[in-house]
Formats: C-alpha cells, structure tokens, sequence
C-alpha cells in the first residue's frame, strides 16, 4: 500500500506462490540465504522497474547539486588544492572547474547524469562525488561522498535534501575519518515520474529546512563521534568452492567487502579455485548512512573480477541470527561478451574503462533487454555478524585470520557423491531455421552447479513435439559436514555411527538449470531458452515438498537414514548383465519386480515448464522459448560408503547407467496408450489493444486456434479497429491429449468423464498435466499476409470441461514480459465421450456462467448459460478538437483538411463530423457534438470501444483532394476509447459515488445507503470464507443469509461483533449463542402457551361435567331431557349426543390437545 508522507513506511509485500499442494512450517535451515538479490527493496524494484518497461531498458535522470565545500584537507605546497570536485556513476565522470588555491568554496554547480539500462545495474550502483587536488602531473585523490541510487529512490520524493556531508577515504586506514565536507543534495526522476525539484536556491534552504532538518545543517564533524550507532560488520570467510565462470583452470582467489564506510579484502589464496581463505572481515559501519547495500566480490588476485554478491544491511541487520550461521552461497553472472574484456579495460592514467569513455560519446554499451544471470560461478561459505560499538571502544577494519578450533572442522568431512538421472519426454515450439540444412535439431541441458549434461539432438516430429524420451546422467560431488548439514540426524554418519537426514543437505544444492539449445551441423549450439529452480522444487515435480518421492540413498533399507529413505538395491544390475527390454508388463524395470517398476518410473514427479529468453538467446522478437517436459531423480551413496570411497576403497558407481540404455516409452505407445480425445472449445468474444503493423496503425485482425500439426480454426476478420468483437466459438474436435496416470495398468481408463464433484475434476487435472499446451493467437491481414500481432498458450490442465466466464488473456510476440495486447475469451477442454461434448452448438452472445474457477464447489454446475441483459442507450461525444496531429505525409506536408469518423463496435453506427482546418489542419477545432445509438450488455466485462478514425481530405499533403478520394479518403490518425470508462456500473458493482470523489455529507440517505452495501458485500465475503473452511454447509448459509436480509437482532450482533474482530470460530460461537437465547425463550413461551391452552380444556371439561351431572338429575326426576338447555341458555339442540359420551368426548379432547402440544414441542 502506498502511504502518505511523514508516515513510517514499513510495508507487507505478497509473492506468489505456485502449485502449493499443503503447508507446512518450515525448518530454518530451508530458509535460503540470497545468492543474487537482497530483501525486500532492490529485487522489489528491479520486478517492478522491468514489468512496468517489458524487460526492455529504462531511463533515468540523476540531479545533483553541489553548492558548497569546507575544510577540504590541503595537498598543495601552498597550504591550499587546486580543487576539483567531481560526480561519477558507473565510471562516467563530469569534473567542475578548477578551484585555485581553495579550502572552503561556493561551487554552486549542477550535475546531470543520464542512464539507460536495466534496473538491476542501476540500483545497485552508487553516485560517488569525489574532491581531488589537481597537479602538474596526475591528480591527488582527496576523498569522497558516497551515496546509494537505492537509498536516494527510495526517499520521499526521489530526494536526499540538501545537507552537509563528510569527505572520506573509504580504502584509508580511518575510513570514517572527515577530511572535509560537501553540501548538496540529489535527486532521481524518469520519464514516469517527474521526481522533486529544489525550489528554492541553496543558501536560503538552510533557513528553509531548519525548523524539521536541524542535523542536516551541521557538517557532522566526525562520524566516529557523532553517528548514532557504530557497529564492526564480521565477514567470517572460510571457503571457496568451483569459483570462475568455468573457463578458468586455475586463480589465486580475493574476497572483497565494500561498504561505504571502508574497504577489506583476504589475502590471496595462490593456485586454486577451491580456497581455504578461514578469515574475518572486520569493517565498520556507522549509521545513518545513505548506501544501505553491501557488494562482496571475489577477485583473481586484483586484475580479473570473477563473481560478486549483494547484500542488504536492512536485511542483514534485521535477520542476524540467519546470517551469523555458517552457509554456502552461489554466485551467477551474467554472460560474458566477446567484446567485454576490451570495454572493461581500464585506460592507464584516466581512471575510466574503454566502455565509460564510448558511453561519455554517446555509444552505449547496454543490450537493450533484460538478460539472466545464468552462469553458475561457484559458492563461497560465510557467516555474518554484527557486533555494537561505542565511542569508548570505536570500531575498525581489520583482517583476522581465524583460530583452527572455529574453522579446520567446517565441511570437512567427505564429500557427497549424488547420481542425478534426468528425464527428457518432448519439447514444444522451439523457434529453428526450417529453411536452413542443419539448423533444424534442438538439445536439451540439465545443469547442477558447474556440471552439466545434454540430450541428443533431435528434430521436429511428425507429430509437431522434439520426442526426446531419453534418460541422462549427471554426477556431481559437494563439500559436505557430518554435524551442519545433518540438523535432524545424530553422529558421525561419515563414521558409520549415527543416521543421516538428507533434507538440509538437499535444500542446499545448487539451482538446476534446464536449457534448450539449437545445434548447427558443426555443433555450434546457440541458446533459445532456459529454467531455473531448487532441487527440492525439480525433485519434486513442481511441489518441493513430495521432494522425498524422487530421492534415494544407499542400496538397502540399512541406508543410515533411519528408514526415511528407500534404498536402490532392486534396480542394481549386476556385473555383465544387461537390464531388461521394456514390455507391456513392465514399461520399466523388471516384470517380476514391481519395486523396480515403481523406482525407475519416469514419468514420477513429471512437470512441462515453459521457458524464458533474455537477451543472450538467439530468437526473434515474435519467437517464443517454447516448452520441456521433464523429471528428475537423484541416487545418493550412504555417507559411509561415500567417505571409504577413492583412494581408501573402490569408486562408487551409478546404478541409473545400465538402465539409461533403454529410451523412455512416450504414451502413445502400445506398451502405455495414455491418451484421449478432447474437444478444445476458445469462446472467443473481443481483443482490446492490438498493435496494428500496417500503415495506417488499424488492425484487421482474426483469432486463430491451433494445436501441434492439426489444421488450425479461426473467426472472420473485423476491420479497421484495434479493439474487435468476434463473438465466435472455435472448436478443435477431436484432438489427441496425452494423460498421466497413478495406475499405469489403468492407464487413461482412470479419466473421469462427467466429473461430478471437485475432487474428480482435480483428478482429471493431475492426468492433463502430461498434455502439452495449445495456442491461441491474433493475427493481422496485410495484403494477403498474416502478420502475427499476439499469442498466448493455454494449459489443458487449468481448464474446466464447462463453460466459465470470460477472463481478459494477456497477449504476447516472443517474450511474455512485452504485452502486446488482451483477448476477451473463456475455454473448454472437453472429453468427446462426455455428455456436454453433444449439446449442440449456441451462436455467442456476451452470457453469463455458475461456473467460477476460484470456487471448486461451482466446477461441476449444471446450471445453465444465461444471456447478458441489453439495454439501448445513446453514447453523447462532444468533439472539441484536434492538438499536435503529426502528419504522415511525405516531405513533411502538413494535414490539410481533417474529418472525424466516430464508431462503435459495429460500422452501422458510425457517425462523421465536418471537415475542419482552422486553425490548422493539425490543431483543427471541430466544436461538434454526436450521439450514437447502441444497444450495450449490461455488464462491464463485454462493454465495446468508441474508435476514432481521422481522415486527411487531400492528396498527400496537397491542398486538392481527387475525386476517387471523397467517399474514403486516407486515414492519418487513429485512437480508442473503452466505454467501460464512463460505463453504468453493474448490479454489483454499482455505487453512489464516483471513484475519486468524496460522498455528500449533507446526503444522510446516501450515506446510509452506502454504508449498508459496503457491510453487505463484507458480510457475503465473511459467509464465503465460511463456506470454504468448511465451518457451514449450505443450509446454515441460505438461514444465515435469510436472517441477516430480515436484519435478525441475533446475526446482525454477531457480524458487528466480527466486523469490530474479525474471528470466523468466534462468530460462529456468537450465532448458536444467540440462537440458543432464542430458542430458549420461545421455548419459555410455547410451554406458558400450552398451560394456558390445557387450563382452558381442563375448565371446558369440568363445565361439560357439570351439565351431565343436571341433565341425570333431571332425568330422574323425569324431566324431558330435550328441554335442558346448555350452560350459555341455548338449547342443546336434535345433535346433542348422551352425557357419557359428552363427558368421555371431553376428556379424549383434553388428552389429544396436550398431545398435539407435546408433540407440536417436540
């Protein structure tokens, strides 16, 4: 959330997270330490930065002022400098003049430096504003200000203020050490954001800023006397491990830090990529300061840098019990360039590289795009520390070798040997030359660290996928200690005593890379794309924490692990026997054994990524990286075998080798047969945005849908807008998708074909997962030819056999990151044997669906497709004028004559305005007003665009217009608008006030209204959650949602007291509390009711008493018993029936009344 200025900007940041199948707590050793990008600011803004420009590169403006310097430490003989104060960024330099014979001076100069690249350069960079002494020869370096582009961005307004800084030499003794003082300030804007301006002149902002900044204005006259806290920064350096690029045999290895309160740096460790530095790093850090990262860098000795890290001293600061412990860290770079050694040459006597003085002439050496961080180049071991100081004991740098005791036994112990068998299955849209002999065969890596392993080429199979289905083998040794990367187990496991918990020592291996080459008939490979992911996440097929299912140690179940690992031993081949060929029984592995079977299934943990390019991979701005399917396995000796291995036993061998012989079986095979077939319906409604490439700028575009070889389907072509209506089904019958099974005897049997709750559906999902995805894409006609303008892959596996509600899909070229517009359109992936498969096809129409694919419960509705409500309206355009209309005629001849076409959705509706030109024709002022009648869809989601065509009545330019020209003459410019902008709201949606107005105080019904709606949509948000914890079923739901629109006392208590503290469990507490206080009193009241009700049949029966016993005294006194009368002096009447059965029918009434009521209470 943004928040206001002045306030603490402490902010919550949300990252998705992908395939999360359960959650779990999380030990620390599986919180993994940063290898590139520190929390949370810089990678924050590098996702940001890069979204926001599609990877492509930005621009920035950095603005500094210096105003003023003081007490500069004087080299000249004269007790003064020839001072020149100088700003640097990335080596590009601007100087000030010269400053004779000057200790104090006004500068008042401004510097501006503009960079273009990618943010990862440059927010980690630093503005480094320097003071040096010039002299006859060369000049004396006298020191420097330092301050991070982060920290400046990320102040209020993009700006530091001006204030006093001290002058220091960071690399001297006393880094912190003022050797004089600078004022200025600085500020960063972009072409986004127009950042702060300094309003007033320098010499009045003391003044100005005064009252708030007061520390500001005085030059902090010692950091070591004055900061508010002093601190030593511990680097426990202990080792290297396969440092370099890979290109390098050998190095005598430098780790630096370097901080802007000083530099240190180990000694150099002679002959090794593989050092044991065991050194502290001790630097002091003072705070306030205004560079909040840390760079650590690893140098061949001081000529050759090799690799580097980021740290964040936020991060550090915040987080200092994870980092005091003792981790590896991987480094990756960037690749290198064959021009790079020459453009990072430094020129001797200049001080600035072969690059910085092209860039200083306007030739940027930046690459255009964004580009990974792919090469791996080795992990050093560190440990990180902070220790308080004070001014009685003042921190210093130092470079502390570091006792034997605390290091000699660190990841000492044997290394771990690991077996990593991977499985290739196909490849999807790989972008080859076609056309070129040679150029058509494409290979898959598998990359662990610095090994790496590759498939065999393969080209393009019939059936549109690269069928690789080989299994290859990558082996690969890492440092390994008994006792840190065992936190779960006991002993020495290295000594055979204790057992071993593989699960830290799994989360600590290096990324696996997968990436996709071309080859060429000389085996020259060019990149098309890559993957990166943990070993927990590969292992376990998406979901890092089925990472176990994958993952083997040792032969027998007397595997050290404490039996949380399985052994191997039933798939070891002995000596000279070759493993067993495939067959229908046994795919893989051996027939009798079905342990076999189950270890060597490949298709176990099975995951279809889709790769990504940057700017190293050889594609074409429309080129997508494509897709691999693949899974991993990974075998690992018991650590007791490992640490009698080479040279005091024999080696270990891999037991994946004999079985490699054998190409996986793909599921069309009649060994397998895991397919069926599906329709693929696309709903296909509008496109909003496209990026027309004709001259005119206005699209006439067509929606196609493809899958592999099949014959693709497409709309009809709307023309002439950038933003169509198709409303068209396409539908691929027919179509061949493979499926992935829990029971492979079972096969594609398992698919549940009118799935009919979520739980089968997910099960249908699972099976798609081995499918590879289809293609929907937008193309343009020019003349004949198609001209792509967008696309998009759809997964088979995320989609519902029913219809759903349309969603806006993202377009893209070649890379994803650049959006090249939207498509309206909902899917449907459809078993053909399945009753929906034979409902006969519907014209579209803007419809609305039960079906919500965030809600499970709605996956398997039945209810059916309704129709969007339509109403006429009139759209009302007042059309003020043309402003700035660059002409496209040729030599520059301007517009003459402007006309104005208005239409929306459909060209019935077109209306035209008048032709202007005055002023001109490129600020014409037309000053008309239109309407247009237009039926629209009741909701927002289908709402069409307004476009604008202007035409030129001339020829070219030329003040005459020929004849052919009048009724269509040339389009010159063409806009959008989407009506949803000023669109009337939905049902649901709807409100009383406009977004960015404030409501009307004085409208207490408004208010109240709006009050109501807002605690309506809570209380349906509040039911929901509910609902999807399972804590109400839908009966409770619907009483729930009846009483609370009666405004029940009981719910509507209970949802205050929610709103006030939300708690679901106490909420629901709160309603069967206030609905037993209900039931209670009318409990109370049924029983006061029924004692009434049996009192007054109690009193009717002893009435009718009364009168039988009178009417059997009259009748033996021999009265005629037709002239009694009742109680009430009416005459009983011919119906009377004897006093008996009047006085047993009185108590048989009594007894069924309380029973009624007895069981009317029950």
């Amino acid at each position: 959330e943004k928040l206001g200025k002045g306030q603490d900007q402490c902010v919550w940041f949300a990252l998705p997270v992908r395939s999360v199948r359960s959650v779990r707590c999380v030990p620390r050793y599986l919180a993994r330490m940063p290898s590139w990008e520190p929390v949370p600011a810089y990678s924050m803004l590098c996702q940001e930065y890069r979204e926001a420009n599609n990877s492509r590169d930005c621009s920035w403006n950095i603005i500094t002022t210096v105003w003023e310097a003081r007490g500069m430490k004087c080299y000249g003989g004269n007790g003064a400098n020839s001072l020149v104060i100088r700003v640097d960024h990335r080596g590009i330099r601007e100087d000030s003049k010269t400053f004779e014979r000057a200790i104090n001076t006004v500068s008042n100069r401004v510097y501006k430096r503009e960079f273009t690249g990618q943010p990862y350069d440059f927010f980690q960079s630093s503005l480094i504003i320097s003071c040096v002494h010039k002299k006859m020869l060369g000049e004396q370096f006298i020191g420097q200000v330092q301050l991070g582009i982060m920290d400046i961005f990320l102040s209020p307004s993009h700006m530091v203020p001006m204030q006093w800084f001290p002058v220091v030499d960071p690399k001297s003794d006393l880094p912190s050490e003022p050797l004089g003082f600078l004022k200025l300030n600085c500020i960063i804007n972009n072409l986004n954001e127009s950042g702060a301006v300094q309003h007033k002149a320098p010499d009045e902002v003391a003044d100005w800023e005064l009252q708030r900044h007061e520390m500001l204005q005085i030059p902090r006259m010692n950091m070591r006397k004055v900061a508010c806290h002093q601190y030593n920064l511990k680097f426990n350096t202990y080792q290297g491990f396969d440092l370099g690029s890979g290109s390098e045999l050998t190095a005598d290895p430098v780790f630096r830090v370097l901080t802007p309160c000083g530099v240190i740096a180990t000694d150099p460790f002679p002959n090794s990529l593989k050092p044991q530095w065991n050194a502290m790093l001790q630097i002091p850090y003072y705070e306030p300061t205004f560079c909040d990262l840390i760079h650590c860098e690893v140098w061949d000795g001081n000529h050759k840098l090799l690799s580097k890290l980021i740290f964040s001293w936020k991060d550090i600061f915040s987080r200092q019990e994870d980092f005091a412990q003792p981790r590896w860290i991987d480094m990756y770079e960037r690749q290198a360039g064959p021009l790079d050694d020459l453009m990072s040459f430094e020129i001797p006597l200049q001080g600035q590289t072969v690059g910085n003085l092209l860039e200083q002439q306007g030739v940027s050496s930046s690459k255009g795009m964004y580009e990974e961080r792919s090469v791996y180049c080795g992990r050093v071991l560190l440990a990180i520390e902070i220790e308080e100081r004070s001014f009685k004991k003042e921190p210093s740098p130092a470079n502390i070798a570091l006792k034997p005791k605390d290091c000699l036994d660190m990841w000492s112990d044997a290394k771990q040997k690991m077996f990593f068998r991977f499985h290739c299955f196909y490849g999807q849209d790989f972008c080859v030359d076609k056309l070129m002999v040679g150029k058509t065969r494409v290979q898959v890596e598998f990359q662990v660290g610095r090994k790496r392993v590759m498939t065999a080429p393969k080209d393009e199979g019939d059936n549109g996928l690269y069928n690789f289905f080989q299994a290859v083998e990558l082996e690969y040794d890492l440092p390994m200690d008994d006792r840190r990367d065992n936190p779960d187990g006991s002993g020495q496991p290295s000594l055979g005593s204790g057992f071993w918990d593989p699960e830290c020592f799994v989360s600590r291996i290096p990324d696996i890379w997968v990436k996709v080459y071309k080859v060429g008939l000389m085996q020259d490979k060019e990149m098309l794309g890559m993957w990166r992911s943990d070993a927990r996440t590969v292992l376990g097929g998406g979901s890092p924490e089925y990472w176990s299912d994958n993952v083997y140690v040792g032969t027998d179940d007397d595997n050290q692990t404490n039996k949380r690992m399985r052994g191997i031993q039933p798939i070891v081949i002995p000596m000279g026997e070759d493993a067993p060929a495939p067959t229908k029984r046994a795919p893989w592995g051996k027939e009798d054994d079905e342990a076999t079977i189950e270890i060597l299934n490949p298709y176990q943990g099975y995951q279809y990524i889709e790769l990504h390019s940057d700017v190293s991979c050889s594609l074409g701005p429309a080129d997508p990286a494509g897709f691999v399917g693949f899974s991993a396995k990974l075998w690992m000796p018991t650590r007791f075998k490992c640490a009698n291995g080479p040279p005091k036993g024999p080696p270990v061998l891999s037991p994946w080798m004999a079985w490699n012989v054998h190409p996986i079986i793909p599921p069309w095979d009649d060994n397998l047969k895991w397919l069926r077939f599906f329709n693929i319906k696309a709903h296909v409604y509008q496109a909003r945005s496209l990026g027309a490439k004709n001259e005119t700028g206005v699209a006439n575009a067509y929606v196609e849908l493809r899958y592999l070889k099949a014959p693709p389907v497409k709309t009809h072509t709307a023309y002439l807008t950038n933003n169509p209506t198709f409303d068209t089904t396409l539908t691929l019958a027919d179509q061949e998708l493979f499926l992935l099974p829990e029971n492979r005897l079972e096969g594609a049997e398992e698919y549940i074909p009118d799935a009919e709750d979520h739980t089968d559906v997910r099960r249908n999902w699972s099976m798609l997962r081995l499918a590879p995805r289809f293609e929907i894409r937008v193309y343009e006609d020019i003349g004949g030819e198609a001209v792509l303008l967008g696309r998009n892959y759809l997964d088979p596996s995320q989609i519902l056999p029913r219809k759903t509600n349309p969603q806006q899909l993202e377009l893209f070229k070649g890379n994803p990151d650049i959006v090249e517009g939207s498509l309206l359109v909902s899917f449907q992936v459809i078993e053909t044997s399945e009753k929906i498969a034979k409902e006969p096809p519907q014209p579209l129409v803007p419809d609305k669906s039960k079906v919500n694919i965030d809600d499970e419960d709605t996956w398997c509705s039945k209810a059916p497709i309704r129709r969007v409500d339509m109403f006429d309206s009139k759209i009302q355009i007042q059309i003020l004028g043309l402003r700035d209309l660059t002409s496209p005629h040729p030599f520059g001849l301007p517009i003459v004559s402007p006309q104005i076409e208005i239409c929306c959705d459909d060209p019935k509706t077109s209306q035209w305005t008048k032709t202007a030109s005055r002023p001109s024709g490129t600020d014409a002022n037309f000053m008309e007003c239109v309407e247009i009648e237009v039926r629209m869809p009741m909701e927002k989601r289908y709402a069409p665009f307004l476009d604008f065509y202007v035409y030129d009545h001339s020829t070219m330019g030329m003040g005459f217009e020929l004849p052919w020209n009048a009724q269509r003459p040339p389009i010159v410019a063409y806009g959008s608008m989407a009506t949803e902008d000023f669109y009337p709201s939905e049902k649901d949606d709807e409100s009383d006030v406009e977004d960015g107005q404030e409501p009307d105080e004085n409208d207490e019904a408004a208010q109240k209204k709006r009050k109501e709606k807002e605690r309506k949509k809570k209380f349906a948000i509040m039911i929901k959650e509910l609902k999807r914890e399972n804590e109400l079923n839908m009966k409770e739901i619907n009483m729930l949602n009846t009483l609370y629109t009666k405004k029940d006392e009981a719910v509507i208590r209970a949802f205050e007291q929610y709103i006030d503290a939300p708690d679901n469990l106490k909420f629901i507490e709160r309603v069967e509390s206030f609905f037993g206080e209900r039931a209670v009193k009318k409990a109370d009241a049924d029983e006061g009711k029924q004692e009434q009700e049996q009192k007054k049949l109690v009193a009717a029966a002893k009435k009718k008493e009364a009168e039988a016993k009178k009417e059997a005294a009259a009748v033996e006194a021999g009265a005629d018993p037709k002239a009694i009368t009742n109680g009430d002096g009416a005459d009983a009447g011919p119906g009377v029936r004897p006093v008996s059965a009047q006085s047993g029918g009185g108590a048989a009434g009594a007894a069924s009344a309380e029973g009624a009521a007895a069981e009317g209470d029950g």
